[in-house]
């Protein structure tokens, strides 16, 4: 069980990882955006990252997660 919930975890770090951490990097040196402006950048990702997360919890709730994880595939 506790070998199960590392890699559950792992998913979610790295996608966390790759979305907000790395990202930040490669603005700053492969498209020359200043250190402040990918930051700020990643800053407006992430507040709007939680609406979209409570909207799609709540339509989850309404129409099933299973709908709601087929639908972007």
């Amino acid at each position: 069980m506790l070998v199960y919930l590392a890699g559950v975890s792992v998913f979610g770090a790295v996608g966390f990882y790759l979305m907000f951490v790395y990202v930040v990097s490669w603005l700053q040196f492969a498209d020359g955006i200043a250190p402040a402006t990918a930051l700020t950048i990643n800053t407006i990702s992430m507040a709007l990252l939680i609406p979209a997360e409570l909207g799609l919890a709540w339509l989850s709730d309404r129409v099933g997660r299973r709908a709601v994880l087929l639908a972007p595939a």
